[in-house]
């Protein structure tokens, strides 16, 4: 008799032609990496309180809160541009960037990088901090950090900052969506893709199909994914009070994303919009945040950060997914001015 999950099946040859091209194609970020000339797999992280950085230039502003960052797929030293950023704007400002789960591991899925050193090391920095912190995720950080301050509910995070993250997840891969749109029809490739994301060994090794969120198949979604309904609070489990009293208890959520981003799909995710229920695999109707379901039930608190005034959305156009956290500008202008 076999012990094989219910939901666990042989791939056809197209859904396995999609399975290479779901990894494969986000090899286009280490290329995009190593155009930055940040290095991928071999990093040096500075120390949180080393003096390493250059603080030449180094502003009289007074220290902020410290500060958790939280990398993105592949290489955590793409987020260095950020921290040096920081300490030089604000001397004496604590920043830790850890490096677990860099590189290939980078794509463990999410909640084993939760329960891992990773989510470790923010719930010590958290402890270590009781006047209070900032949490600044990047990409798939993004979700990560939202994670991260869901399942620890004794958390003392003040701000958390989402930047280009797929918050409400992906459905779309890295410079593809645009091809797809124009000249083929896009729900049969990515339903392919929702055939491999939505397999039960996707859903435990693979981070990508965590973060996989076909609008077009909403309950297999919420029966499949065992990640992004379970911190949605859409699908019954034993921490969902947990979950949502963590998420509320945030002083500040900043989103900061936009339209030009090509790696995040839709962009809107990046501020919990996402396609609508009532779109077609032929069409790319977004709801606004406040239009879709996990707001109006406010399933994890939401509405409740809404409403007491406590979210800001920053969208700017032109922007690459790599600007977001290595341009001064950008840092300068969206992510500084919202530290705690």
């Amino acid at each position: 008799m076999s012990n094989k999950p219910a939901n666990t099946r042989e791939l056809n040859i197209n859904e396995k032609w999609v399975l290479l091209f779901f990894v494969v194609t986000y090899g286009q970020l280490i290329g995009d990496a190593l155009a930055t000339n940040a290095p991928i797999f071999q990093c040096k992280l500075v120390n949180s309180n080393s003096n390493e950085t250059d603080q030449s230039k180094g502003s009289n502003l007074q220290a902020k809160k410290p500060v958790f960052l939280v990398h993105g797929l592949f290489a955590a030293s793409l987020m260095l541009p950020l921290k040096h950023r920081i300490q030089e704007a604000f001397p004496g400002t604590v920043v830790e960037l850890p490096a677990d789960f860099s590189g290939f591991r980078s794509m463990t899925a999410l909640d084993k990088q939760v329960k891992g050193s990773f989510g470790e090391k923010f719930r010590n920095f958290s402890d270590k901090h009781p006047g209070g912190i900032t949490v600044i995720g990047y990409s798939q950080g993004a979700i990560l950090a939202r994670a991260f301050i869901q399942s620890y509910p004794q958390h003392n995070v003040d701000n958390f900052i989402a930047v280009a993250g797929p918050l409400d997840g992906q459905y779309g891969f890295v410079g593809f969506n645009e091809f797809m749109y124009e000249f083929l029809e896009l729900g049969s490739f990515l339903g392919y893709t929702s055939n491999v994301a939505y397999d039960f060994f996707a859903q435990n090794y693979l981070s990508l199909a965590n973060m996989w969120h076909d609008p077009f198949q909403q309950e297999r979604h919420l029966k499949y994914n065992t990640f992004l309904s379970t911190y949605n609070n859409l699908v019954s489990h034993e921490r969902s009070d947990d979950y949502k009293n963590a998420f509320v208890k945030l002083r500040k959520l900043i989103t900061i994303t936009g339209p030009n981003d090509l790696v995040l799909y839709p962009w809107k995710s990046g501020e919990f919009a996402y396609y609508s229920v009532k779109a077609t695999s032929h069409d790319r109707i977004i709801d606004n945040f406040t239009e879709r379901e996990i707001y109006i039930k406010d399933t994890f608190g939401l509405k409740t950060l809404h409403e007491l005034g406590r979210i800001i959305n920053i969208v700017h156009p032109g922007l690459s997914h790599l600007d977001w956290v290595t341009d001064d500008y950008v840092i300068d202008n969206f992510i500084l001015p919202n530290l705690a």
